[in-house]
């Protein structure tokens, strides 16, 4: 996770997994990682019932789907890390 989640200025995207890309400047976002050569996004965000979401879509935002849901963003980092090392090319 990046050092300030994205909200500062100064914030630092974390290195590469693959072809992930840590995104920074999503508002609204805990974090955002998209696929260079597929488009697709890894999307980390929190969810008005306390509960912090990790959500997948294609270049087109035409297919999306929760791949689960956690009680803490650190959680939800630690997973999303996992799966995309298991998804080195893209969402398949």
């Amino acid at each position: 996770m990046t050092k300030f989640k994205g909200v500062l200025l100064f914030d630092m995207p974390e290195p590469a997994i693959g072809d992930w890309e840590n995104q920074l400047g999503y508002r609204g976002m805990i974090e955002v990682w998209k696929h260079k050569k597929t488009g697709d996004e890894l999307i980390i965000e929190p969810c008005d019932e306390g509960y912090t979401e990790v959500l997948i879509h294609n270049k087109d935002h035409t297919k999306m789907d929760s791949l689960n849901a956690f009680d803490t963003d650190q959680e939800a980092d630690d997973f999303a890390k996992k799966w995309m090392r298991e998804h080195l090319e893209g969402w398949i």
